[in-house]
Order: structure tokens, then C-alpha cells, then sequence
């Protein structure tokens, strides 16, 4: 890459730094899930064994910022809305907040990675700094962040790789880094698992084809047996991370807590015992079970949960917090919402569903063509280069397998789940539109003036700007918005 694109990398990192801490002392109230995961903070700085359907990094690492900065647990996180007694909450936002703004030029040089094209990196970068949704996620005391930029840095970092790809930078340590960001983030969310499956599913394929090349035998046997080893590192590493955070959680909650509820008399023996290291395996299995039951449990429903159908679509955005002023006869608000970039997400969904339809009827015309031409003893010719194809099929299972599976999840269900999806989404718009070695000038002149409108058309309702009562129907375009 040059340096103007390096410079440019620098550039909306910084702004996406801008975006991110401005105002993340506002409001100083909690803001929707802040209340859960501010007492799942205050529990592992007292020690009380508190219970979380969610696995425990994204937590502990929040904890640890507070610690360091000597956040004094006492809040009780009751409700939303409720008013902080101090500025303390301010570095429990810190680390969400610098994680989804090192999310963006992550996503530039994934894209990069993926496509070649620098128009496309640079395209995908503007859209992901303007994107609204994923700014208010990674503004508060919330973990998305944390799981989207583990995740796609482990995709980096293995795409990167010389030992699976002939045309990555790094050898075997970028694997080895790869396991680690994958257990880095399925260690935040389950969900993170699409990551993960992601990564060893492709791993696999490339290692059959390294087994199935036609290669000098001794050559080919050193090759096989460091590409196995890596294999088997993004196996190992993610399960031994997400085991010794299990036992770092345990270490920090020795105490009895509201946690202790939903654990067996066994499991609080042991706890009161020290949780000695014996009985470790017995207590992750213990635990882990029970996440996944309590999730099978939910049956509540929320007034601004919605299918995953509706997502692409954004039908229904999530009311993170409010504030109603009257003063006499005049009324004012200040709303916050977990609500996308409409140019970017409406243009994001149409260029997936273009991506889709194009490239399988392009795959479809292909085999018949090829069909045709062998059975005429014509010979074979690919017309896609490998790379291009590579790109393709990498992508559209890189968006279903973050997409599709909350099909099978019958809990209620938010906007947010669809963030991974979106990043991906955001990828395959960027890398469409700028198919073109250099896409026209009026093309990206349009693009990015619609993203930073979409933005600031949202704007009031990302950073709960206080306006006058009668204004939000300008920005409600749809009445499943309200």
C-alpha cells in the first residue's frame, strides 16, 4: 500500500477515536444493558459470585480497566436511567469505546486483505467510522466490541497466513495469534463461534488441498506436517483460553453471591472450599451448562426485540435511554437508540442481496458452460481468477454463518445480533462498488457524501442530543422506529 493510504488509515482511526470519546461522559445515567453489566463489574471487584448467560472476558476486561483506575464498587446498576454518583463509570466505558474504534481500521486492512483493491478498503473504512448502530454499541459498558474485533482479527491474522495461503505476509505465528483472537472472542459471546467455525472450516479445505497437490514427496511431507501443526493450533489455543478465563472467573468470585442461585449444592460447597483445582472441570461443565440452559429459558419478550428477518431491513431499533425536560409549556428530549446508518445499512443489504443472486447465476452459467464445452472435448477455460473466486465464496459464507444460525434461537432477540453480519455486509458493499481498478470520482463522491449525511441525519438520536419535542418525526422515518 502506499503511503497516502497509510495516512488515510491514521486518519479515520483518529476520527473514529473523535467519534467514540466525545461525550462518553453522556449521560451520566446508565444506559440500557449498563445495568446488567455494571453489577457483573462490581461482582468481580467484591468477589460476589454473580451469574451471566454470557462466557467471562468482555466483563473481566472492563473490570480489570476499572480496577486500574480505581473504580469503587458501590452503584448498584438498578435501572436505566439512574443517575451515576460519580465520574467513575467514565472508565468503564473506555475500553468498548477504543476497542470499536480499532475496529475500523481493522476492517480497512481486512478488506484489503480480501479484495486487493485499496478504493475497496478505503470505501468499507468510511462506512464502518459513519456507521451509527455499531457507535453506540461500543460507546458504553457494553461487550460487543470486544467480540467484533477479536473475531475479525482472528479472520485477519489466518488469512494472512503463508502457512494456509501462498500470498499471506506471515508464517506460522499469524496462526498461531489467529487461535488466539478466536478464543479471545468466543470467550466474550457464544456467538463468536461463527468466527471460529469459519476459520477451521477453510483451514480444513486448505489443508486437503495442500494433501491432494501434486508436490515433490519430501517437500510435500514438511509442508503437510506444518500446515497439521497449524491446524491443530486453531484447534487447541481457543479451548485452552476459554478454560483458563473460566478459572480466572472463578478465582475472582469466592464469595457468595446472587449468582449462587442458580448453581448446585455441589458447586457452592466447592466455592466455599476456595474452588480448589480439582474440582475445576466439574465447575466449568457445571457452569457452562447452565448458560446454555438459562438461555434456552428466556421466554420474556421486550418491546424493541425483533426477528432476524427484519434486521437487514433495520425495522426495529432498540431504545438504549431517555430523558423528558419541560420547562412551563415547552417540552423538550434527549433520546438515545440502537439504530444504523440508514444509507449504509439499506445500501449494505441490497449489495449483499445483488452479491448473492449475481454469483450464482454466474456459478450456475459457469458449469453449464464448462459442461458444455467438455462434452464437446473443448478445452476448460476458468475465467475468474482463483483469488476473485477465493473472495467470493469466503465472503457469502462469512455473512450466513454470522447471520443464519439465529434462525434456531427462539429467545427475544435485538437489532444488535445483527452487527457481525453487517461488518461483513459492509465488506461485500465496499468490494462491489469498487470492482473497477479505479471506480469513477461521482461514484465515491456519492457514497461517502450519503454515509456522512445518513450519519448526521441519525446523529441526535446516537448521542442523545436534547431537542425540542416536536422535532423526532423527521428522524423516525418508520413508524416500527418509534
Amino acid at each position: 500500500m502506499t503511503k497516502s493510504a497509510y495516512f488515510f488509515v491514521i486518519t479515520v482511526f483518529l476520527l473514529s477515536l473523535f467519534l467514540h470519546f466525545i461525550a462518553i461522559d453522556y449521560p451520566k445515567e446508565a444506559v440500557f444493558d449498563e445495568v446488567h453489566f455494571g453489577k457483573f463489574v462490581s461482582g468481580y471487584l467484591t468477589g460476589e459470585y454473580f451469574f451471566d448467560i454470557h462466557p467471562p472476558l468482555g466483563k473481566l476486561m472492563i473490570a480489570g480497566m476499572g480496577k486500574l483506575a480505581g473504580f469503587a464498587p458501590g452503584f448498584d446498576f438498578k435501572t436505566i436511567g439512574e443517575q451515576y454518583p460519580n465520574n467513575q463509570y467514565i472508565w468503564l466505558r473506555l475500553l468498548p469505546a477504543l476497542f470499536g474504534s480499532l475496529l475500523i481500521p481493522l476492517i480497512f486492512f481486512l478488506t484489503f486483505r480480501l479484495s486487493r483493491s485499496i478504493w475497496a478498503a478505503l470505501l468499507a473504512a468510511i462506512f464502518m467510522v459513519f456507521e451509527n448502530a455499531l457507535l453506540v454499541q461500543s460507546k458504553f459498558i457494553l461487550i460487543d466490541s470486544f467480540l467484533l474485533f477479536f473475531g475479525f482479527a482472528a479472520i485477519y491474522f489466518f488469512l494472512e497466513s503463508r502457512v494456509f495461503f501462498d500470498e499471506g505476509k506471515w508464517g506460522l505465528w499469524s496462526v498461531i495469534i489467529a487461535g488466539i483472537a478466536s478464543g479471545l472472542a468466543i470467550s466474550v459471546k457464544w456467538t463468536a463461534i461463527s468466527f471460529w467455525g469459519l476459520i477451521l472450516m477453510f483451514g480444513f479445505i486448505m489443508l486437503l488441498k495442500k494433501i491432494f497437490t501434486k508436490r515433490g514427496y519430501a517437500g510435500k511431507r514438511k509442508e503437510l506436517f506444518r500446515t497439521l501443526v497449524a491446524y491443530l493450533f486453531l484447534l487447541l489455543i481457543p479451548s485452552i483460553i476459554y478454560f483458563v478465563l473460566f478459572a480466572i472467573h472463578f478465582n475472582l468470585l469466592p464469595h457468595k453471591g446472587p449468582g449462587n442461585a442458580y448453581m448446585s449444592e455441589r458447586f457452592q460447597k466447592s466455592q466455599s472450599n476456595g474452588f480448589p483445582s480439582r474440582d475445576f472441570m466439574d465447575n466449568f461443565y457445571e457452569l457452562n451448562l447452565e448458560m446454555f440452559r438459562s438461555n434456552q429459558r428466556i421466554t420474556a419478550t421486550h418491546s424493541y426485540g425483533s426477528k432476524w428477518w427484519s434486521w437487514p431491513f433495520m425495522l426495529r431499533p432498540v431504545y438504549y435511554w431517555n430523558k423528558d425536560i419541560t420547562v412551563g409549556n415547552n417540552s423538550w428530549y434527549a433520546k438515545i437508540y440502537l439504530i444504523g446508518n440508514p444509507f449504509v445499512w439499506w445500501l449494505s443489504t441490497i449489495a449483499v442481496i445483488y452479491f448473492f443472486v449475481s454469483n450464482m447465476s454466474k456459478g450456475v452459467w459457469f458449469s453449464i458452460n464448462q459442461l458444455i464445452k467438455k462434452l464437446m472435448k473443448k478445452s476448460m477455460q476458468v475465467k475468474k481468477k482463483s483469488s476473485d473466486a477465493f473472495m467470493i465464496v469466503f465472503l457469502a459464507i462469512a455473512y450466513l454463518v454470522s447471520f443464519l444460525p439465529f434462525i434456531f434461537i427462539g429467545r427475544v432477540m435485538f437489532l444488535y445480533h445483527y452487527l457481525t453480519a453487517l461488518v461483513v455486509a459492509i465488506m461485500i458493499t465496499a468490494i462491489s462498488l469498487s470492482s473497477t481498478a479505479k471506480p469513477r470520482k461521482l461514484l465515491m463522491g456519492f457514497l461517502v457524501a450519503g454515509t456522512i449525511g445518513g450519519f448526521f441525519v441519525m446523529f441526535p438520536i446516537t448521542y442523545g442530543t436534547v431537542l425540542n419535542a416536536s422535532w423526532p418525526r423527521s428522524i423516525f422515518w418508520l413508524a416500527s422506529w418509534i
